[in-house]
């Protein structure tokens, strides 16, 4: 998926306007010339862009030599007042309205959306930055790599939200969990579990006495969002996306914040004794 800037479209219909306004039968070329060159360059620009309709890209191509043709070469000699012609000014309008006609079919077809507001979120931070969600007191607290396999996670379910895709929210997000759990929790509870079961792991964290405030908050998601949403039927609204996502940002901050109060409590390791080098006396 690619952001489409649709600013092209709006200085091509500002260099058309123009172009209408000062190129008709009997006009100077001197005024003209500008609003030629100038339609020139934005058709240019939207003929050769990636995102534009092809039929229309094909149309602008066909204005775009119309163009050409009536602007004046530099070698040309012309009598003055140098006058558009009749015949040039009827060949330009003529491509202007079929290129209209082609684009205005066109446009209300191409897969162009807005993205609609999800409550007091920053639709630009949920689309590009959704590890923001997350403060980066937090995000300090993971390891450097798996810290780019949660953002990764985050950012999609981010995105999924903005795009309104609900339910891709929940797999993105759990499991971000998951990673976080598995990969720094387990590790610095020396915890060995195989099993990707969010149940099980519960049971490990209650096992070694991880605060009921980080247990509680994982209960609910397993009851409420993770298990309802493995089974085939399920399909969440943005409602349900939104709740779990909030639910999500809690526990990950809960258990960063634990990981990070352990990390701080470990013993430092000493740094080895280096041994002086021995030296052979006989030198």
């Amino acid at each position: 998926m690619e952001k489409v800037n649709v600013m092209p479209l709006y200085g091509l219909g500002s260099a058309i306007g123009r172009l209408l306004t000062q190129c008709f039968a009997g006009s100077k070329m001197m005024f003209a010339i500008p609003a030629l060159a100038e339609a020139r360059s934005q058709l240019a620009f939207f003929s050769a862009y990636k995102q534009t309709p092809p039929l229309s890209a094909e149309s602008a191509k066909g204005l775009l030599a119309e163009i050409e043709s009536a602007l004046p070469k530099a070698d040309e000699q012309h009598p003055e007042p140098h006058l558009m012609t009749e015949d040039q000014a009827n060949r330009l309008i003529y491509s202007i309205v079929h290129f209209q006609a082609v684009l205005a079919t066109e446009l209300p077809r191409a897969n162009i959306f807005y993205t609609t507001p999800k409550r007091a979120y920053d639709m630009t931070l949920l689309i590009n930055r959704g590890e923001s969600i997350l403060s980066p007191e937090a995000l300090s607290a993971l390891d450097a790599g798996n810290r780019d396999l949660v953002v990764q996670d985050i950012r999609e379910a981010t995105r999924s939200l903005a795009f309104d895709i609900p339910t891709a929210v929940g797999f993105h997000i759990f499991r971000a969990i998951e990673t976080i759990i598995k990969k720094e929790y387990f590790p610095l509870l020396a915890i060995k579990a195989e099993s990707n079961n969010l149940g099980q792991h519960i049971n490990h964290l209650k096992a070694a006495e991880v605060d009921e405030k980080i247990l509680g908050t994982l209960r609910n998601i397993k009851d409420y969002y993770r298990n309802p949403i493995s089974h085939p039927e399920e399909f969440w609204d943005l409602d349900d996306a939104e709740s779990a996502l909030m639910l999500a940002v809690h526990a990950i901050t809960v258990i960063l914040q634990d990981i990070s109060t352990r990390m701080g409590q470990l013993p430092l390791q000493e740094p080895p004794i280096q041994e002086p080098p021995t030296t052979d006396p006989t030198t």
